[in-house]
């Protein structure tokens, strides 16, 4: 699924300085099933209209095989002008000094709600049997499901 963004959202400092940051594209793979793959695409602008400087990043560079999905390269214009490179999921840097690094930041996961509802798709047996590559066992979960909503129909079309 592809996902063009548009639009600008702004983040105002204490100096009242603000910075308009646009949306880049993104791209979703395996919404519904199997390993989800999220990729950042396109171009993303950052303005900082009081100082006159202006960031823009290119995600996936064209042209550039070979490197990482996440990776991008990027300038900011007017003063000294910089070029950092790097990727979402090793570091940022420019002229030889590491600006962000993924390493640094704790991990969050993701975690459940408290309490799933009994219809929640992480509670299928199939689904589960499925996730640890047994799939003989996802089979015959799917079928047995299968079988127990068939049941579950005609108990309703009977009381109709």
């Amino acid at each position: 699924m592809n996902l063009p963004s548009h639009g600008l959202r702004e983040v105002s400092f204490k100096d009242g300085t603000t910075i308009e940051i646009g949306f880049p594209d993104n791209r979703i793979n395996n919404l519904f099933w199997g390993d989800m793959h999220h990729e950042v695409l396109g171009s993303q602008l950052f303005v900082d209209a009081r100082n006159g400087l202006r960031a823009r990043l290119q995600f996936s560079p064209p042209g550039r095989k070979g490197l990482p999905s996440d990776y991008f390269e990027g300038v900011i214009e007017r003063f000294d002008p910089a070029k950092p490179r790097g990727g979402g999921a090793g570091g940022v840097d420019d002229r030889g000094v590491r600006y962000w690094d993924f390493r640094t930041f704790s991990k969050a996961t993701s975690s459940s709600p408290p309490a799933l509802l009994p219809s929640d798709s992480r509670l299928r047996p199939d689904r589960n049997a499925l996730v640890e590559k047994n799939i003989k066992l996802a089979q015959a979960e799917k079928l047995r499901l299968e079988e127990e909503q068939r049941q579950q129909r005609k108990l309703r079309e009977q009381k109709k």
